[in-house]
């Protein structure tokens, strides 16, 4: 029988969070290949890796939220997790989160014209 430390295990987690940020740097690299042209690797993962604290503190924990996030800090306005509206709406006591950031998603399109 094996038996992994503490330590090994976030090792492990460590990893795959890695591995997760350079899946999703590379999505964003093949989805929105204009605003992300003057990001270089690393840089483009180092911004999806804070796009995921920006996530977590607005409640959302799922990789696809944590994508979307990274998808709108891209967008018109890259900060809307600033607009004291947009912050209440998505962290209501009660609220879910991941369908409330969908809300939002289609808010700014809509208001965009990208639809």
């Amino acid at each position: 029988m094996i038996t992994l430390s503490a330590g090994q295990f976030a090792a492990f987690d460590q990893i795959e969070t890695q591995r997760f940020y350079e899946s999703a740097a590379s999505y964003l690299r093949d989805n929105l290949p204009e605003a992300t042209e003057d990001f270089t690797p690393i840089e483009l993962v180092d911004h999806v890796a804070d796009c995921h604290q920006i996530a977590n503190w607005l409640g959302i924990e799922s990789e696809t939220g944590i994508v979307k996030v990274a998808c709108l800090s891209f967008g018109p306005q890259p900060e809307f997790y600033q607009t004291p509206e947009i912050y209440s709406y998505i962290t209501e006591p009660g609220a879910y989160p991941e369908g409330r950031l969908d809300t939002v998603v289609e808010a700014l399109e809509s208001a965009s014209g990208t639809m």
